[in-house]
């Protein structure tokens, strides 16, 4: 055996190679614990008669050696190429590697005559053997067994390749009658296709002939019209077109008269309206004096006078004076009453109405004069051209720019008001998605629970307006209408004193129920936060305390002042912020806030109320006890009237004011205000059942403990509220 595991045989008999240049190779061992099969190198030694194996050929020391003095070999097992040889002392298997080759044979015939050998000790008798006609049968006869298995294998695999020919074959068959399914169904559709195309052809052609039938008659109507209009005596048609050009010439001299009485009346009402409030101020300055003169008279009359003619004549000097003096202050009265009866294009009245303690108080303060809104003719004609200008870029399709933003702040001109607000309506509510619903919700809340409530609210909105100053004004039976909608579409509010008032502005502003009543949705549902509206009122109280924050952060002067004094701002506050400042502001400032308002959302609201503190910030801090502070901030509204100045400092001097300080200052008032209602809650139903049980064992007061309960259990809601808000 070679270095490769194969077999070289000598080349003549006579001559024999050395053993132990050709018995060696790579014989498998079976041995270990396991029994495993391991590769060794075997190599035979001749001096000692004997087989060395080692790991690899390159090792010089044997991993161990069989001695062949004595040994015998057998091949029983049942798998070829396995061989056993027993020596005294072991039995050691081996395995030919490579059995499945011609080679194999040999080896394990060289492996056999080598143990053959050795039982006779005898190097020279073992080649003796090598060279017998034995060992060349026995060849001849392996070359015969692997002639004839390649004869199999040959003709094994020209049936493999007759059988895969023949799959082939059948696959290709089936992929053929697919494809013939495909194309059968492919001409069906085709024809289906052709029938159809078919159809419409005749169709068309029909639709065809009816239309030439119609063309026919069409012409022939019109040979007869104007045949008919031939006939026409051509002097009556040139006296039609005189009298229309006549009717248009009129039409222009009218429209050029129009513009300029037009002109003359807006220059008449600029001249009016600048005497009225001259007369105004004149009346308010006339009443500073005659405050003070009747303070001086007074105090001349408690002066102690000599006895004598001569005090007696001062004394009644000084009567006749305040006599006098009272005379004139009910002419003035009388006159303000007349000059009040003048208002806006709203309805809402262009001078604010003081009373006397208010004047005198103002007068104490040395508040500056009280104008109402002044000829602004020279401010607000470059705001309409610049309204006018944005408004034809953008063809009346409104979109979110921050130059929108900036119009607004300044106010939108009243022609374009309504169009701005549906387009912020529409906005914030998705308008369009269900057009009928007000007209569905208004057929089905024709009565309700808040029906009472409604109605005993209405006569008291807007009482300086002129267009719900009467009880029979058309915008009250609106309004009502408007109210009962929202009651009806949202159950979880029902109606909240001070929506009467939100709606009403809406509909001053839109003109239109409908309109009025998806704005006041977006301003509930969209703008407000939520529970603002609720019976609990929450959303109201949280924004109490916000604006209680900002207030100490951004005019801290002010806040602590307030504070020495045990004023509560949130006590007048609250409900400025519950009706959105109608009927709070003047009409001039309050439209303009409602502008950014329903854009910007809630937090304009914190913006413009911060923005009356500071500019009133120094006449606050001359007030100095609780009841004047008091006074002062039923009146402070009012007294606010440059409506420029108050934007201003709203949304200048007050940055940064963040939506997101606004917000996470409103989660921690949240959270730490609903603590409080819950464990409020819990008293009163631990109060509650105290009573009920004392109540229960009293049996001689059972009847009146029990109508108490009812009268207890009507109101719980609204006490309730009330305890929430103080």
């Amino acid at each position: 055996v070679d270095g490769a595991g194969s077999q070289t045989m000598p080349s003549s008999p006579t001559q024999p190679p050395s053993l132990a240049q050709h018995l060696r190779g790579y014989l498998l061992k079976r041995g270990g614990t396991l029994k495993a099969w391991k590769q060794r190198w075997f190599v035979f030694v001749e001096e000692k008669n004997a087989l060395d194996y080692f790991r690899t050929p390159r090792d010089v020391m044997p991993l161990g050696q069989v001695c062949l003095n004595h040994a015998s070999f057998t091949c029983e097992g049942v798998e070829p190429g396995i061989f056993h040889l027993h020596t005294p002392e072991r039995t050691i298997t081996l395995k030919v590697t490579h059995t499945d080759t011609p080679r194999t044979v040999s080896h394990y015939l060289c492996v056999s005559q080598l143990l053959n050998a050795t039982k006779t000790k005898s190097s020279h008798s073992f080649l003796g053997l090598w060279s017998c006609q034995d060992l060349v049968a026995i060849l001849q006869k392996a070359l015969q067994q692997c002639q004839s298995e390649k004869q199999s294998c040959r003709l094994n695999q020209q049936n493999y390749n007759q059988t895969e020919e023949d799959q082939d074959l059948t696959t290709h068959l089936e992929q053929t009658q697919v494809q013939l399914e495909e194309l059968k169904n492919s001409l069906n559709q085709k024809d289906q296709v052709i029938q159809d195309l078919k159809k419409e052809v005749r169709e068309l052609s029909e639709k065809n002939h009816v239309k030439q039938q119609v063309i026919q008659k069409l012409s022939s109507c019109i040979s007869r019209w104007t045949e008919q209009s031939s006939d026409v005596d051509s002097q009556s048609v040139q006296t039609l077109i005189k009298q229309n050009q006549d009717l248009q010439d009129d039409l222009k001299a009218f429209k050029n008269q129009n513009y300029f009485l037009n002109s003359e009346i807006h220059h008449l009402s600029g001249l009016w309206r600048t005497s009225t409030e001259g007369q105004r101020v004149l009346m308010n300055k006339a009443s500073v004096q005659r405050g003070q003169h009747l303070r001086l008279l007074r105090e001349l009359q408690e002066v102690s006078l000599r006895e004598g003619a001569q005090s007696q004549s001062l004394r009644r000097i000084l009567q006749d004076a305040l006599n006098q003096a009272n005379r004139s202050e009910l002419t003035l009265h009388k006159l303000e009453q007349y000059i009040l009866q003048d208002w806006d294009q709203y309805g809402f009245p262009l001078v604010q109405d003081f009373e006397v303690e208010d004047i005198q108080l103002l007068a104490k303060i040395h508040s500056p004069d009280l104008r109402t809104q002044q000829n602004q003719d020279a401010i607000e004609r470059p705001l309409v051209a610049r309204w006018e200008q944005y408004m034809s870029s953008c063809r009346g399709d409104l979109s979110d720019s921050p130059e929108l933003k900036s119009l607004i702040r300044t106010g939108i001109p009243p022609h374009l008001r309504p169009q701005v607000w549906n387009w912020i309506i529409r906005t914030r509510t998705q308008r369009d998605q269900d057009p009928l619903q007000y007209q569905q919700v208004l057929s089905q809340s024709r009565s309700g629970p808040w029906s009472r409530q409604i109605d005993l609210d209405l006569p008291r909105t807007l009482c300086t307006n002129h267009n719900f100053s009467s009880p029979s004004s058309p915008a009250l039976q609106q309004l009502r209408r408007i109210l009962m909608a929202f009651s009806w579409e949202n159950p979880s509010i029902g109606y909240c004193q001070g929506l009467n008032r939100i709606a009403a502005l809406l509909l001053l502003v839109l003109g239109s129920e409908e309109d009025t009543f998806w704005g006041l949705k977006a301003v509930v549902e969209n703008i407000m936060p939520p529970d603002y509206y609720t019976p609990s009122l929450v959303g109201s109280q949280v924004d109490q305390l916000v604006l209680k924050d900002f207030l100490s952060e951004k005019l801290a002067r002010l806040s602590s002042h307030l504070d020495r004094c045990g004023v509560d701002v949130s006590s007048f506050t609250f409900s400025w912020f519950l009706v959105v400042f109608v009927e709070v502001l003047p009409s001039h400032i309050l439209l303009p806030l409602w502008d950014a308002f329903l854009y910007e959302g809630n937090k304009v609201l914190f913006r413009f109320s911060l923005a009356m503190f500071k500019l009133k910030e120094p006449e606050i801090l001359q007030l100095s006890t609780g009841l004047e502070l008091h006074q002062y901030f039923r009146i402070l509204p009012k007294t606010v009237l440059d409506q420029r100045r108050l934007s201003a400092v709203a949304f200048d001097e007050l940055n940064p004011f963040s939506r997101r300080a606004v917000r996470s200052r409103r989660a921690l008032h949240l959270e730490r205000l609903q603590r409080e209602l819950c464990e409020l809650q819990r008293q009163r139903n631990l109060f509650l059942s105290q009573r009920s049980i004392h109540k229960s064992t009293e049996e001689e007061e059972g009847a009146e403990g029990a109508a108490e309960e009812e009268v207890l259990d009507n109101n719980s809601e609204d006490d309730f509220a009330t305890v929430s808000c103080i």
